[in-house]
């Protein structure tokens, strides 16, 4: 068993905020060149290339998270290679924390599907709808890297509840289970077998509504808590900045995990 680590990693600087600040303005600008596209007919190609410069970062948007969840709904991509046994064969876990209907967390791992399979480098889809899926991951001692996807804060991940259109308004409880990173440790104990690598691609803000804000390598890495040896931004993320993380993480890679036992 694996003393409870107390070292303090280095968060990583994420581009976001930058990305949320361009997004807004240039969306707002769309609408009102729209707007003066019908009120001044005689602008309207004038308003039509102006709206198509200023919606390449929301079509973006929209194009990164179609191709990641086109990627992951392939049934030829759920493992690679496809006879892979994950309990067995070291290999990269890429872990989906699933929200009904949200399409968002699938931002990004097209990037790392495509770079795996061309470089043989052995994964697995888990998706994981609860707490309990989650931990069986981690208790995998083949699954060498984590790569988390979803909703989540800095010292942990949040599994959003469908829900029903009345039960979205201001008023009404939203149905979601927050599991914080630092449950896996019992009796100041972890059982769960170390890592090689673990990248935390959902949010990954300071949050004063829990208890801890400690992130998974500083349980998982023990004395391995290299700076290539994990990711964890400062900040929320975005599909777009997760895209352009998972796509510069990728060519960090140094060094695959063995195809068969060794």
């Amino acid at each position: 068993m694996m003393q409870n680590p107390k070292q303090q990693i280095v968060l990583k600087k994420s581009c976001a905020k930058c990305l949320t600040y361009f997004f807004i303005p240039t969306s707002i600008l769309c609408i009102f060149f729209l707007v003066w596209a019908i009120l001044e007919p005689s602008m309207v190609w004038v308003c039509i290339i102006l709206c198509v410069f200023l919606s390449f970062l929301p079509i973006s948007y929209f194009i990164i998270v179609s191709n990641g969840k086109k990627c992951v709904k392939s049934p030829f991509n759920r493992q690679y290679p496809e006879n892979l046994n994950p309990l067995t064969t070291n290999h990269n876990a890429f872990i989906i924390v699933h929200s009904p209907g949200d399409n968002m967390v699938y931002a990004g791992i097209d990037n790392l599907i495509n770079k795996f399979t061309a470089t043989k480098n052995p994964f697995r889809i888990y998706d994981c709808n609860n707490p309990d899926e989650f931990k069986t991951v981690v208790a995998n001692e083949k699954a060498k890297r984590l790569w988390i996807f979803g909703h989540g804060w800095r010292g942990g991940i949040t599994f959003k509840g469908q829900r029903p259109l009345w039960n979205s308004l201001p008023f009404k409880a939203k149905n979601n289970t927050y599991f914080s990173y630092c449950d896996l440790i019992e009796n100041d104990l972890n059982t769960y077998p170390s890592k090689d690598f673990v990248a935390q691609l959902h949010c990954n803000h300071f949050s004063k509504k829990h208890a801890s804000n400690r992130p998974l390598p500083e349980f998982l890495m023990e004395n391995n808590l290299g700076k290539d040896n994990y990711h964890v931004s400062d900040s929320k993320n975005n599909p777009i900045s997760v895209y352009f993380t998972t796509k510069k993480l990728v060519t960090n890679i140094k060094r695959n995990p063995a195809i068969h036992d060794e």
